[in-house]
Order: C-alpha cells, then sequence, then structure tokens
C-alpha cells in the first residue's frame, strides 16, 4: 500500500511540473501540401485533429488524423482514403473513445465525389470507412453524434439526388456506418448546408447557404428538422447582396447564431466582409451584424464556439485577406448580441487560416488550420491554443518548437538491449529528469537526475517493452525500448 501511496504522489508531483500551457502554437506535417480543417478536445484532454495531406497515404490527398497532447506534441498520426482525393472535413469523438472523420472521398464510392466517413479507435485503427452519395458530386462538412450515441449525422450538399443543382444533404448511419437514411433538401439552384446542431427540444438546425430561396447570389439559410429529418422550419434571409454561411450555434434565448460572410461593398468593387445573423428558436429574423477591415480587405467568419467562461461569449476565427498582404487568421470574441469585446490576430509573415475553432475546458480556445510559414515546406498543419482573452500575438505566445528544443536534441539508443540504455545530449541542456516504465503505466525505477549523457544499466528488468520517459520540466518525452537476454 505504502508503494502504492508514493507512486500516486509522484504522479501527482509530475503532473503539477508538467502543466499544459494555455497559450502555444505548433505547425507539423511533411513535405507535400497538407491542411487542418477541424479540431476536437478529446476526453483525457488531448486535441484530436482533421484535414487532407499529400505528405503522407496512398494517393494524391488522404485524410489525415492525428492526436496532439495538451503540451503541443504529436504523439501518433494516421491518414486513410485511396489513390485519389480523399479530405477530412469534421471530426468528432465517441463516447468509447474512438473517432469519427466526415468529409468526401474520389477513391471510393458511385460517383463524381462521395461523402466519406471513417470510424477509427481512440489510436486510430480503422474501425470502418464507408462512401455514401449517387452518381454525381457528393460532400460532407459536419458530422456530429446522437444524443444517445447509437446513430451519426453527416451533413454537406448532393448533385446527384434533390431538386436543383445541388441541394442541401444530411445522412443518417448508425453508429457502424450502415445507411438508415438519406434527404436532400433545396430548390432548383444551388443549396448547401455546412453545420449544425443539436437543439434543446431534440431537432436539428442546420445552416447554410441557398440561392434558390431568394437572390441567385446567394442567401444565408436556417433549416430546422425533428430526428427523422423531415423539414420544421426553413428561413432564408432574402436579400439582393451575396452571402454564405459556414458555421451555427444555439444561444441561451434558444435562438440561433449563424456566422460566414457576405458582400457589403454596395455597389463598389465586391468585397466579402465577416457576417453574423441571428434568428429565434422559430427562423424569425433579430439582428444582422458585419465586421469588416476597410475597403480593400475581404475577410469571413470560419468558425465560432460558445466560451465555456460564465458569461453568454461567442469566439470566432476570420480569414482576413488584405489584398497584397498574406491572409491572416483573425480571433474576435463578441457577446451575445453580437457586440465587439476583443479581437486579435495570429501568423507569421507567409499565409494562414485557421478552420475550426472550439472551446477547452480550460476556458481557452483551440484552432486548427494550415500555415506556408514557420519553416513549412509546402503548407503545414497550423495548431494554436489561446486561453480565455484570445489577447496576443504569436511573438507572446509558446512555440512548440522551442519549448521541446531541448528534447529534440537527445537521442536514446539502443532500441533493443540486453544490459545498457544511453541517453546522448547534444550542446547544453537544463536538467533534465528521466524514469523507466512498463506497458500498463506501471512505474519501475524513480525520477533521476542529468545534465549530461547518461548510461542506464537495465540488466535487472525482466524481457519485455519499456517506456523511458523524459522530461524538462514543462514537457516529457517517451521512448520504447525492448529489454531481451
Amino acid at each position: 500500500m505504502k508503494k502504492v501511496i508514493a507512486a500516486f504522489l509522484f504522479l501527482l508531483s509530475f503532473v503539477l511540473n508538467a502543466q499544459a500551457p494555455k497559450k502555444f502554437y505548433t505547425r507539423f506535417g511533411g513535405y507535400g501540401h497538407d491542411i487542418g480543417y477541424s479540431v476536437v478536445q478529446t476526453l483525457n484532454g488531448q486535441y484530436a485533429v482533421t484535414g487532407s495531406t499529400s505528405s503522407f497515404g496512398n494517393g494524391n490527398t488522404d485524410v489525415y488524423l492525428a492526436l496532439v497532447d495538451s503540451m503541443g506534441w504529436v504523439r501518433w498520426e494516421k491518414s486513410y482514403g485511396g489513390f485519389n482525393n480523399d479530405i477530412g472535413r469534421s471530426i468528432i469523438q465517441l463516447k468509447d473513445s474512438g473517432f469519427v472523420i466526415a468529409g468526401y472521398t474520389n477513391s471510393f464510392g458511385s460517383g463524381g465525389y462521395d461523402v466519406f466517413a471513417v470510424r477509427t479507435d481512440k489510436n486510430g485503427n480503422l474501425i470502418w470507412q464507408k462512401a455514401f452519395g449517387g452518381f454525381d458530386w457528393d460532400f460532407g462538412y459536419c458530422v456530429k453524434e446522437s444524443n444517445g450515441g447509437d446513430s451519426l449525422i453527416i451533413c454537406g450538399n448532393t448533385y446527384s439526388f434533390g431538386y436543383g443543382k445541388s441541394d442541401g444533404y444530411i445522412i443518417k448511419t448508425d453508429i457502424n456506418g450502415n445507411l438508415q437514411w438519406q434527404k436532400a433538401y433545396g430548390g432548383a439552384e444551388d443549396d448547401e448546408f455546412k453545420s449544425f446542431t443539436l437543439t434543446y427540444n431534440n431537432q436539428y438546425a442546420f445552416a447554410g447557404t441557398t440561392k434558390s430561396m431568394g437572390d441567385t447570389k446567394g442567401d444565408c439559410w436556417l433549416m430546422k428538422t425533428n430526428l427523422g429529418g423531415d423539414s420544421l422550419i426553413s428561413y432564408s434571409k432574402q436579400t439582393s447582396r451575396k452571402e454564405n454561411i459556414n458555421d451555427i450555434n444555439e444561444t441561451n434565448d434558444k435562438g440561433f447564431i449563424l456566422c460566414g460572410g457576405a458582400d457589403t461593398s454596395n455597389g463598389a468593387p465586391e468585397r466579402t466582409d465577416s457576417y453574423l445573423l441571428k434568428v429565434d428558436e422559430f427562423g424569425n429574423f433579430q439582428w444582422e451584424r458585419p465586421y469588416g477591415l476597410g475597403i480593400v480587405a475581404d475577410d469571413q467568419h470560419h468558425s465560432m464556439t460558445k466560451s465555456k467562461t460564465t458569461n453568454e461569449t461567442y469566439a470566432y476565427v476570420r480569414k482576413t485577406d488584405n489584398g497584397p498582404q498574406a491572409l491572416d487568421p483573425n480571433l474576435m470574441l463578441l457577446n451575445s448580441g453580437g457586440y465587439y469585446i476583443a479581437q486579435t490576430s495570429y501568423g507569421s509573415l507567409s499565409n494562414e487560416e485557421l478552420f475550426c475553432i472550439e472551446s477547452t475546458r480550460d476556458k481557452g480556445y483551440i484552432l486548427f488550420g494550415y500555415t506556408f510559414g514557420y519553416g513549412a515546406q509546402l503548407s503545414d498543419f497550423y495548431l494554436l491554443k489561446t486561453d480565455s482573452s484570445i489577447y496576443g500575438s504569436n511573438s507572446s505566445m509558446i512555440s512548440v518548437d522551442e519549448v521541446n528544443k531541448p528534447l529534440q536534441e537527445l537521442s536514446v539508443f539502443p532500441t533493443i538491449t540486453s544490459d545498457i540504455i544511453n541517453i546522448k545530449l547534444s550542446g547544453k541542456s537544463k536538467i533534465l529528469t528521466y524514469f523507466i516504465s512498463d506497458l500498463t503505466g506501471k512505474l519501475i525505477t524513480e525520477r533521476n537526475s542529468i545534465v549530461s549523457d547518461e548510461s542506464i544499466n537495465v540488466t535487472n528488468l525482466i524481457d519485455g517493452v519499456y517506456f523511458l520517459t523524459i522530461d524538462n520540466g514543462s514537457i516529457r518525452k517517451s521512448f520504447k525500448f525492448v529489454k531481451l537476454k
């Protein structure tokens, strides 16, 4: 019992000494084009991300899945797809700790593109992958799990079914990816759903853009359905200007805020401003708020999330295009009335976009997209963590590359040994500590400090697989080795 208590206290002190930073940024990827679209905080406080990669996998681009720990380390990464193009646009974590990704593919299925869904276990191992759609093009943009956890809902758009050129598209499957029903919504022109939310009274609210119900340039569109996909309310903001919607959140008053972009140039050269639309639960218009950066700027909200702070605050990430200057991601905090609280921009001198923002349990935010900066070969995945205030810039945040440097400048060898494991440091280093654990997480050795190269005698260990874990007081890194006689 004393050993158990001692081990517990040791682990507790270790966690306290290696608290996750509230603000950091990191990039990762390969030598191709890597673009991030969606991120979710996992049940154990890490981050699962999805997007598309041409650096890894089988085809032109593949669906990408990675697990990033709370320190910004990529713990593992996987790719899924065939020989053509496969894109992951939305990710959720299931109650069993596994993941579901929705997007689209032209490697599998019936048509040019089909909705693509992938389910994995918590380690990214493939459980199933399915394609849905018809003989034309079909796209998936958002996936969520039903309240009961026994089914999945995906929304997007379809050229294969429906009433017009493109229609809003909803698919329901069971948790094993078996199709239960699919429905199309819209008119004679192009219509699409980009996001949806499950409402307080067990209905679905889908948001997107319609060119059938108003001006053919595009109008904001809200569709509410019951759990069977039967339409209850359809609302379009019918104006003569071009509008598009990318995301939706339910508000405390049971209404909805929709975000996207709107052309507010009023006859001048077309310019898109970030745009918010508020409607009540019955689809009645309440207010709209455009946010622009001036006559030369072109911007729009990509994503929004409700803050986990006590007040009803919403965080938005938008693309800002300042003409000859670089694309920059801009974060905004607005109150429930759509009025300004704070904003700040992040990024390098090169192009960046962040397509997804989610609230984190420490009341901050996690964002995911891509960057051409920070030494990226082409475009790399770009993950950004902020605190609740969002204030700052990349220069005021922790770069994971900088924090990890002392651990990147070391090597552990050999990976299979009968007697000695060597830790070799490169150059100067702060004090590092290490310990050894088995596959179950049981501590085999106590914590030891090192400031120079070290050789560890493991002859007393029984044959098996072990982890040598090293930390620098802020982060930790584990190396697997095998002990054999």
